[in-house]
This record gives structure tokens, sequence and C-alpha cells, in this order.
């Protein structure tokens, strides 16, 4: 009976578009500074800041300049199919890249995640999606997602991503309410979920809202663990503190 009320008092909410959290993303953004930036052999760009190097995004979204929907083509590449997530900053799309199908690729689908019309009004909206891209951006793991690109059509702000089949764990757990998972599949989870931490570590970039929302069991229990978007990053040079809210 304790186990139940305390999972009925402890929602898996999304903790990083809490006020609180709001109002740190609105007022720090030397971390993000510190990322660098290279391109790589994906067939994607690289996450970039300003298109071209020689603009930079709306500071302002119009809500009404939004609306996006299936069938949706975003910088005539991306064509919106479905939606497939949908959170308080943003939904999430599986899409089709036009450029490489056309180039014939056997798998030219990926996910898109899009600033939500109702987070559009938060002043750090866009400045949240572009630090998640950036934090991502550098880290290739076979236990973390991969994030391609930042970017933006008119007043519409997106990132491309890798397309995932599977469900979250939070989903799994939740079937499980009254029993553990088996200990193989537990066990396979946890260390899947250690290994991408610990190269994420390696690379400076501390999650900081890890919880079973952010965590994606894929075939054979293997793991991605996803939304980076208030990760702190660090160097061998200094210490973080991970102040604010996080999971």
């Amino acid at each position: 009976l304790t186990t139940d009320v305390d999972r009925a008092t402890s929602a898996d909410e999304p903790t990083e578009w809490s006020e609180d959290t709001r109002e740190q993303l609105a007022g720090n953004q030397a971390d993000s500074d510190s990322h660098e930036i290279t391109a790589d052999d994906t067939g994607y760009p690289a996450a970039r800041a300003t298109p071209g190097g020689n603009a930079s995004p709306p500071e302002a979204i119009e809500p009404d300049a939004i609306e996006i929907a299936p069938g949706t083509l975003l910088n005539n590449r991306f064509e919106l199919v479905s939606r497939i997530g949908a959170g308080s900053m943003a939904d999430v799309y599986e899409a089709i890249d036009l450029r490489r199908q056309e180039a014939g690729s056997a798998d030219p689908r990926l996910a898109i995640k899009v600033i939500s019309k109702a987070f559009s009004t938060y002043p750090g909206a866009v400045d949240t999606l572009q630090r998640e891209a950036l934090n991502s951006h550098g880290l290739i793991h076979r236990n973390i997602i991969r994030v391609f690109d930042f970017d933006w059509d008119g007043n519409r702000f997106f990132m491309t991503m890798e397309r995932l089949n599977g469900r979250s764990l939070a989903t799994i757990l939740d079937e499980h309410r009254l029993q553990p998972l088996p200990f193989d599949q537990a066990r396979a989870i946890i260390s899947g979920m250690c290994q991408g931490l610990n190269y994420a570590h390696g690379q400076g970039v501390i999650h900081a809202d890890i919880k079973p929302g952010n965590i994606f069991v894929m075939a054979v229990d293997q793991i991605k663990i996803l939304d980076f978007g208030i990760a702190r990053v660090t160097s061998k040079k200094s210490n973080v503190t991970v102040a604010g809210a996080h999971t």
C-alpha cells in the first residue's frame, strides 16, 4: 500500500519544465557556450547555433506561426509523418528526410522534436531546445540517443534525431506495478544506463534528469538515454554544481 501511494504521489513529471527550471534556464547560458560542435559522417548537418553562421534564430515566437501537424514540410526537406510523442515543451514526430530518400537511402526516416505551441510562449523555449541539441550532439554512444541537428523553418524550431522503436522504461514499470522486472532484464537495463552515463560523464556532460521517462528500452533490452535538455556541461579544469531543478 505504501508503495502504491508513493507511486501515485510521485508522477513522472517533466521536471525540466518546472517554474524554477524555467527561471534558471532563462538566466544561465554559459554552459552551452563551452561546447564545440564538429561535423560528422551521418549525412546530416552538424548541430549549429546559427544558419550559415551569419544569423541568429528569432528571439520571439509567434504562436500562430508554429501550427504543425502530420504532412507539414520543414525546410523543404523533412516531411512529418505522424506524432509519436508529446510533452509540455515539445512534440515528437516521425519524419521522412526527402533528401536522403532521393539519394536512395534504405531508411530515410528519423525523429523530429518540435517546440509545442503551448511552450512557445516561454521566452527561453528556443534556447532550451538548442541547449539540448548542443549537449547531445557530441555524445556518440550506443546507449545515448543520437542527435543530428538543431534548426528552424521560419518560427518553427526543431531538433532532428534518430528514430527509435520500443517503449519508455516508465511504461514498462507501470505494467509491473505489483512485481519487479525479471532480474536479467533489470540488469541489462541498468547496465546500459550506467554505460551511457559513464560515457557522458567522461565527455564532461552530466544529465541531471535521469528517471524512467527518460530511458527508452528497445529490442533485447538495449536502452537509450533521452533528453539532455537540462544537462550540465563541465570540464576537467573545473567542478560543476548541479543547482536548480533536477531529478
